[in-house]
């Protein structure tokens, strides 16, 4: 009843942070909580008894101290980037191999597919999907041939919905982000390989690889 209005709403926030980076601890899921300290600490620090401000503080200096090294070694040790040169990046950067295969992945499915038309974004397996891309839609500018961006797209069900928009809208290609990131196991549901491989399969059959840009595989329709 003693904390400060400010403080109470952002420890609701701070717990939901903590359930999310719960159900999946990588730095994805660790970033809203570390914003939530950033601000809820310093007003901890006001409300609270000396001893707990005193370790509050401490957990505030160690907050300035990761941020001041994280900046401190971008500015020294810049990773090397390159312009993405596709329409709609808007100038967003990515390693040089990457930016070079997105830009010729890009221009491939738009001379194969005719604007407004869909295509399908696949990942390296079906049976397990730790990350896809949907980025590849908006690069591209073509829509999903499927309703499905996100979820736990390795399940039978969601498998089953793929294979329908599939089947459904036929699209003129699909490109398939082979990055061994999309595999990763984690200790979740999503790192945990169904054993279903309907998407596989129906690529298998109804497609054929064309070419190959670094991580970035465009498949047509078998003649």
């Amino acid at each position: 009843e003693r904390l400060p209005w400010r403080l109470t709403g952002l420890l609701v926030i701070g717990l939901g942070g903590l359930a999310y980076l719960l159900s999946r601890a990588d730095e994805f899921h660790a970033t809203p909580l570390i914003v939530f300290l950033a601000v809820a600490v310093p007003l901890a620090v006001r409300a609270a008894p000396r001893p707990l401000a005193l370790a509050t503080l401490a957990v505030l200096a160690l907050l300035l101290v990761y941020g001041t090294w994280n900046r401190v070694s971008a500015l020294l040790r810049p990773p090397e980037l390159d312009t993405i040169d596709v329409a709609v990046a808007d100038g967003a950067k990515a390693p040089p191999g990457d930016a070079r295969g997105i830009e010729r992945m890009v221009a491939t499915v738009q001379r194969l597919v005719p604007t407004g038309e869909p295509i399908y974004a696949a990942t390296r397996r079906s049976d397990l999907v730790a990350f896809n891309d949907p980025l590849i839609y908006v690069l591209a500018e073509r829509p999903n041939a499927t309703s499905l961006d996100f979820g736990l797209l390795a399940e039978p069900e969601e498998q089953a919905r793929i294979v329908a928009g599939l089947r459904r809208e036929r699209p003129r290609a699909v490109v398939r982000w082979l990055d061994p990131i999309s595999v990763r196991r984690e200790d979740n549901k999503r790192g945990e390989p169904t054993g279903v491989h309907l998407v596989d399969r129906h690529l298998a059959a109804r497609y054929r690889p064309l070419v190959r840009y670094g991580d970035y595989q465009v498949l047509v329709p078998r003649r």
